[in-house]
């Protein structure tokens, strides 16, 4: 391994957060910067360009109402997701959101990244951080929402989506908890999700299971 190229940018806040989340696909890398002008969050798109051998910023997006834009990104194929945890559902502080990313063509007739959709849980309540983990597989979206209460305090949930074809839109497919959650195990922390062969598999994260020895 030899470094390629390093990643920055000008502003002028002090403290941004630039890097705390990435991803990278083929041609394409997603960098967070969720303490971005007092909590807003910026996110960060660049490109591969084969022919040059340069990767090049091609768009960037900025949050609002300290919502911690870009606290976890992840992309795959055309498609990215970005986490608001911070975002607020009406009255309901820090509920959290996922904006969802389409890389197409746009109205000059560029390629570029297009916001499309976000995400909200199915069950939003104050403070349970919807979007705090994700990861995206082939047609597949995995969210973790660690502070979700509906079996325990901060016992944790976690969401799978789907993209469907025919609507253009990613579709909520499953809402799991832990079987044996308790208070403050953080049951989704952390996800991934997989495809092997004709199966998915999906792992979620309880690193305060049994008085912090952590299951998953």
């Amino acid at each position: 391994w030899s470094r390629d190229s390093c990643f920055n940018v000008i502003t002028n806040y002090e403290s941004i957060g630039f890097g705390q989340s990435v991803s990278v696909y083929h041609s394409h890398i997603v960098i967070g910067a969720p303490a971005f002008s007092e909590d807003d969050g910026m996110v960060f798109f660049w490109n591969y360009d084969s022919t040059a051998k340069t990767w090049n910023k091609t768009n960037k997006f900025m949050g609002r109402d300290s919502q911690y834009l870009g606290a976890t990104v992840s992309v795959y194929g055309s498609f990215a997701a970005v986490s608001s945890p911070y975002y607020n559902f009406g009255t309901l502080e820090k509920a959290g959101t996922v904006y969802l990313y389409n890389y197409q063509t746009q109205d000059a007739g560029n390629l570029g990244w297009i916001g499309f959709q976000n995400l909200t849980s199915s069950l939003p309540d104050r403070y349970n951080e919807f979007g705090r983990s994700l990861d995206i597989h082939d047609k597949y979206l995995i969210i973790g929402e660690p502070y979700a209460s509906d079996i325990a305090s901060n016992s944790g949930a976690i969401y799978i989506y789907y993209y469907n074809t025919t609507s253009g839109l990613w579709i909520q497919d499953a809402r799991l908890k832990s079987w044996d959650g308790n208070s403050d195990d953080r049951f989704g922390s952390s996800v991934s999700i997989y495809q092997s062969g004709s199966r998915y598999y999906a792992l979620g994260g309880s690193p305060y299971h049994s008085q912090e020895k952590g299951a998953v």
